[in-house]
């Protein structure tokens, strides 16, 4: 990740030893923040996330997250999980969004003990927190952050510290559909508009479902890639399928 602090650049790169800082254009090594698991079998698959002139890391296998202040040469501490228990962050491999002063993203290294949350960027403090939707990647756009879970779900949710609130339930259609692809390994362009999703007209939340009618959905687990919206179109990547959804208005 490359960033303008003060009147240099810097280049951050989160290895699995932790955190790296960087003069980019010649490779100049400026810090070393140690920052991983004890556990051999472990990974930082996170992006760090630069705000302002502090760096956001976090990792799911122990340590959890941290803060860093970035100056000249070095690193001050800020804030960092204290315990495994009670993180304010533990992402595994999604990386969280900075927004308002707040993060959202996907703590918990499995798939039953992950949780959405959102969290106070200076505090760590947690301001809510989603379990049942497994580990989850999201981007945001428009006030809201669509959300996309490793086994096919797909929600609109309001980006929010107030409260965990789901504007629309958009699941996966069928791979049997007319106009799909189904051979493993292709592309599959189902075209499904915004006003198809079905949204919390009542002022509740509705359920969460990773298909819509019988048989496995469209997108199977591990659906893992990022959501990536362009020109009002949402492309989404699961088990040997890519999937194209239409959220343009009618």
């Amino acid at each position: 990740v490359l960033a303008t602090m003060g009147n240099r650049r810097w280049g951050f790169y989160f290895a699995r030893g932790g955190l790296i800082g960087f003069e980019p254009t010649t490779g100049k090594l400026d810090f070393h923040f140690p920052f991983r698991a004890k556990k051999l079998e472990s990974v930082n698959a996170s992006n760090p996330v630069v705000v302002g002139e502090t760096v956001f890391i976090t990792e799911s296998y122990g340590p959890g997250s941290a803060v860093l202040r970035i100056k000249d040469g070095g690193y001050d501490v800020l804030r960092r999980d204290e315990s495994r228990r009670g993180q304010s962050m533990s992402s595994h491999f999604m990386t969280p969004i900075y927004l308002d002063g707040y993060l959202y993203g996907s703590s918990g290294q499995s798939s039953g003990a992950a949780e959405l949350r959102a969290v106070e960027y200076n505090s760590g403090k947690i301001m809510w927190s989603e379990p049942g939707l497994g580990r989850c990647t999201m981007i945001y756009a428009d006030g809201n952050l669509i959300v996309f879970s490793e086994r096919g779900r797909i929600l609109m949710v309001e980006a929010t510290p107030e409260r965990f609130h789901v504007l629309a339930d958009g699941t996966p259609i069928r791979a049997e559909t007319p106009g799909a692809h189904t051979r493993s390994g292709t592309a599959a362009s189902p075209r499904r508009s915004a006003g198809e999703m079905r949204t919390d007209e009542a002022g509740g939340t509705p359920p969460v479902s990773g298909t819509s009618g019988a048989g496995r959905p469209l997108l199977a687990y591990p659906s893992w890639s990022p959501p990536v919206l362009a020109h009002g179109l949402l492309y989404l990547r699961g088990k040997g399928r890519l999937a194209c959804f239409s959220l343009r208005a009618p």
